[in-house]
């Protein structure tokens, strides 16, 4: 299994799991499969971590 993180420095959620759903698809060759899709926050900065499985 393989993470990444991607942060957003807004208070706009949105932005971030627009920026997640592009590193999807920019990478959806090399993804198996995706296990899990983690979001947190902290004052203005959103973080997503994803979990998945490479080919």
């Amino acid at each position: 299994m393989k993470h990444i993180t991607i942060i957003q420095d807004t208070d706009d959620i949105i932005l971030l799991k627009t920026k997640v759903n592009e590193w999807i698809n920019f990478n959806k060759l090399n993804i198996l499969e995706i296990v899990d899709i983690e979001y947190s926050n902290t004052d203005t900065m959103y973080m997503a971590t994803i979990t998945y499985m490479e080919k």
